[in-house]
């Protein structure tokens, strides 16, 4: 059984989302500088354990759960993204500090972009964990209809086998699949299928576009993933980053890889946000 030690954190707090539901979080560290990290679909903070773990003596951690997630507040019959922005903004807020990395996964991943232009001025860098995809690899929405549906039809059945064609690899472990399987099969379906479809309708190129003047990284497995090339029309300051034969949970699989990569990525991040300079777009596959 897969089991993800979280550190005890330095202190909790509950903050009021825009429609008065509560969104707790919890801090680690105190850095001076702040790392703010966005469950996906259907989790809670407590996937980001070792990331946590790995960039607290650094760094001011922060980890939340979105509204209808974990120990947060229930959100009734509203879904949309724009309101678990609005989740993460309240609790920025509630927090106040003067620079951020957001770090998000899938949902979180979209949700952490959408949540850097609602706070230019405070975002040093965009971390975008396997959520990103060109217009071709995202779903036509027939497609997708039709995916939410066979969700909706009976949740706790058929989430394994949908999870097994959409996140997993051969390489991703037994531990990792039964992990996500009770995550994921324990919640609650309505919440789970209503979410999931404002996040597959956003439009990624759009939501890169409108923070081109901001640091992002993207952290995805592979394949498939978008070539750097991809984003340079949209985003001058865009890298990616492959982890080869990992699958949707890229931090679980490779934890190591990914915890170095962020370890080397967010100084460099916050540097250039301090100093108003911007390396150029690359691609590694590691």
């Amino acid at each position: 059984m897969l089991v993800i030690d979280t550190p005890e954190p330095h202190s909790r707090g509950v903050a009021t989302s825009s429609d008065g539901v509560d969104i707790p979080y919890q801090i680690f560290g105190d850095g001076p500088e702040t790392v703010l990290f966005v469950h996906g679909w259907c989790c809670d903070h407590s996937i980001w354990g070792d990331q946590i773990a790995a960039l607290c003596s650094d760094y001011t951690v922060v980890a939340l759960d979105l509204a209808s997630h974990g120990s947060a507040g229930k959100r009734q019959n509203a879904w949309p993204m724009s309101s678990y922005v609005q989740d993460a903004l309240a609790v920025v807020k509630a927090v106040n500090r003067p620079s951020w990395a957001l770090v998000g996964h899938s949902l979180g991943g979209v949700l952490v972009a959408m949540l850097a232009a609602e706070m230019r001025a405070e975002t040093a860098a965009v971390v975008v964990v396997d959520a990103i995809k060109r217009p071709d690899q995202t779903l036509p929405q027939q497609d997708a209809d039709a995916m939410l549906d066979y969700l909706s039809v009976d949740w706790p059945r058929n989430v394994p086998a949908w999870l097994a064609e959409a996140a997993f690899t051969n390489k991703t472990s037994s531990e990792i699949v039964s992990y996500v399987e009770r995550a994921l099969g324990s919640a609650d379906g309505t919440t789970a299928v209503e979410g999931l479809r404002d996040f597959l309708a956003q439009d990624h190129a759009k939501l890169l576009d409108a923070i081109r003047d901001i640091p992002v990284l993207l952290m995805n497995g592979a394949p498939p993933a978008p070539s750097a090339d991809f984003f340079d029309a949209f985003h001058p300051d865009c890298k990616l980053v492959e982890f080869e034969g990992a699958g949707h949970f890229v931090m679980l699989e490779r934890v190591e890889d990914f915890n170095r990569c962020l370890r080397e990525e967010l100084p460099k991040m916050f540097s250039a946000h301090l100093n108003e300079s911007s390396p150029a777009s690359r691609e590694v596959l590691i």
